[in-house]
This record gives structure tokens, C-alpha cells and sequence, in this order.
């Protein structure tokens, strides 16, 4: 008799385990989609970064988990390194403070956090806090200088259409609010202004931009660095209003091409500096989506804000 009541409490706690699904939040702004693949897959919804969602399966073998959004009823895949597995913890930083590799002050300093830097908490060990400040963006800071339970959404996924290849999808990992008469969001990139850009604060490195494509497609990609404009009202600044030379410019990017069966290469786009005009970012064949990272760049003379301001993309 006392077996069976084991057994049988067993088996309750059993399906009841089975029954809940494991929480996860969203590192990134991303698409859901109906099957696990980035090849002729149907669009579901976008997952702001921060964003809670119910893992319900996971792929052992491959990249993608399915998730289910809060309204119970939808559901997709997204990528496993998308989701962190666990809580939502948010936290805002009331000071600067120093992003290090490890948890440890004698450990390398990755860069330092601006006032005001949103972030999501991955594990606590002590008094040290391992957080990311962007997608692939991480690092150890220690308690005191941030304040929990603020938001950490990015910049949204975005509809653009490129002649030749049909509607891409563009998204970024952040981009600064509009401030001084300007935007700054991705989408700037596809608008044919040079006098408009993207722009990532802190310095920029480490910040990227995506675009996906419907198909997979060879392309050729070219590049129009930094803020090319001259704006007198900022003349007081420096530079004669000079807002390229103000602000930082690209130095060099890090490249991921997925292609159609979700194998990733990887390449470095180098660009000069003071040529306010094209140049060459690669040719890139097969490919599904492609993620440009900011990894160097050349400082400005005023700002700390990277600026990049248009891409043009063509099929091969």
C-alpha cells in the first residue's frame, strides 16, 4: 500500500514537473518563426529584447528552441543563444561603472558603463552581477551603482524593401534616442540621406545591425561611414559644426553570414577613415541574414556616439 501512495505521489509530481514550462527572457530584439530553420520560413511576431516568454522545447542537436508569448496561445521558434533561461531580473545604472571579464577587480576592464545604461541580469555570485548590456555584450559589474525593475526593450525589427531582393527585415541591437533635430534608428541606413544615421552609444563596439533576407541571395554590400553632414548648429562643439569629425566613425566590422541551412562564416570589413563616401563591405554569397558588429573605431572629437550612415546592398 505504502509503495502504491509513493508511486502514485511520484507520478503527480512527475506530470505536474512536466507541465510547467521554464521561463526565459529575450537578450534581443528577433523574429519568432513557424519552424526552426532560417530558410522559407513564415514570419510569427517579433520578441522585443526583455521580453518573457515560456521555453517549450528544445532542440539538443540544433540552435533553436519553441517558445511560448505571454498571451498563451503564440508560439514559434527562436534561437537558443536568443533566450537566457531564467528570470527577468532589469536593472539601470545610476553611475558609471566598469564592465569587467571577470568577477574580479583585478580582471580585465571590457569598458565603462555611462549613467543611465539599461541591462539584464544572467547569475549573481556574491556581490557580483554578470550582465548583458546588448546581445553578445556581457560582463561582471559589482553591486552599488544600479537600481533593479526598469525596462531593457531595443530597437524593433523593421520592414525595408531592397530593389532586386524584395522585403528584408533590419533590426539593431540599439540605437541612441533622437536628440538635437535627428533619429537615429537602423533604418536610417536604407534612406539615401548621408545627412541621417544610426548611432550606438557607449562607444559603439560591440553594437550591430542585421538584415535578413527572404531568401537565401548573393550580395554585394558597400558602406557610407560616420555622420556626413555639417550642421552650424552644432559649431560650438567644435569642427565648424563638423558632425563627422564630431562624432566616432567605423573602423572596422565583424561579419556573420547565415546561410540557407543556418552554417555561419565569419569575415572583418576595415574601412579608412575621412572618406565620406561608399566603400567596399564585402560580397557575401548564400546568405540568409548578415550581422555587421562594431568592433574598432576612430574617436570622434566630442562625442562618444559611433555613427554610421548608410548601406547600400546589391544582388550579385
Amino acid at each position: 500500500m505504502v509503495k502504491k501512495m509513493v508511486f502514485g505521489l511520484l507520478s503527480i509530481l512527475f506530470l505536474f514537473t512536466a507541465g510547467c514550462k521554464k521561463e526565459g527572457v529575450s537578450l534581443v530584439n528577433a523574429g519568432l518563426r513557424d519552424i526552426p530553420s532560417n530558410l522559407k520560413y513564415k514570419w510569427v511576431i517579433t520578441v522585443n529584447r526583455g521580453q518573457v516568454v515560456k521555453i517549450l522545447e528544445e532542440q539538443t542537436d540544433g540552435d533553436w528552441m519553441k517558445v511560448l508569448m505571454p498571451d498563451g496561445e503564440t508560439e514559434g521558434w527562436i534561437m537558443k543563444s536568443y533566450i537566457h533561461k531564467g528570470k527577468k531580473r532589469a536593472i539601470v545604472f545610476t553611475d558609471s561603472a566598469p564592465l569587467y571579464e571577470q568577477p574580479d577587480v583585478d580582471s580585465k576592464v571590457r569598458f565603462t558603463i555611462t549613467t543611465g545604461t539599461k541591462a539584464l541580469v544572467l547569475r549573481q555570485k556574491d556581490l557580483w552581477y554578470n550582465v548583458s548590456i546588448t546581445w553578445g555584450r556581457e560582463g561582471w559589474v559589482k553591486s552599488g551603482r544600479f537600481k533593479e525593475g526598469i525596462d531593457v526593450k531595443s530597437e524593433s525589427r523593421n520592414e525595408v524593401v531592397i530593389t532586386g531582393i524584395g522585403t528584408c527585415f533590419v533590426e539593431a541591437s540599439s540605437s541612441l534616442p533622437e536628440g538635437g533635430g535627428y533619429t537615429y534608428t537602423a533604418m536610417n541606413l536604407f534612406d539615401k540621406n548621408t545627412g541621417s544615421t544610426w548611432q550606438a552609444g557607449n562607444g559603439g563596439v560591440g553594437e550591430w545591425v542585421e538584415i535578413s533576407f527572404p531568401e537565401p541571395v548573393s550580395v554585394r554590400v558597400s558602406m557610407i561611414n560616420g555622420f556626413v553632414k555639417v550642421d552650424p548648429a552644432f559649431s560650438k562643439d567644435g569642427a565648424g559644426g563638423d558632425l563627422y569629425q564630431l562624432n566616432n566613425r567605423v573602423k572596422s566590422l565583424k561579419v556573420e553570414i547565415w546561410d540557407g541551412q543556418d552554417r555561419r562564416q565569419n569575415a572583418t570589413v576595415n574601412f579608412g577613415d575621412q572618406i565620406r563616401d561608399y566603400q567596399d563591405a564585402g560580397i557575401y554569397h548564400n546568405a540568409a541574414r548578415i550581422r555587421f558588429t562594431i568592433d574598432r573605431v576612430y574617436k570622434g572629437l566630442k562625442w562618444n556616439d559611433t555613427a554610421l550612415a548608410e548601406i547600400r546592398i546589391s544582388k550579385e
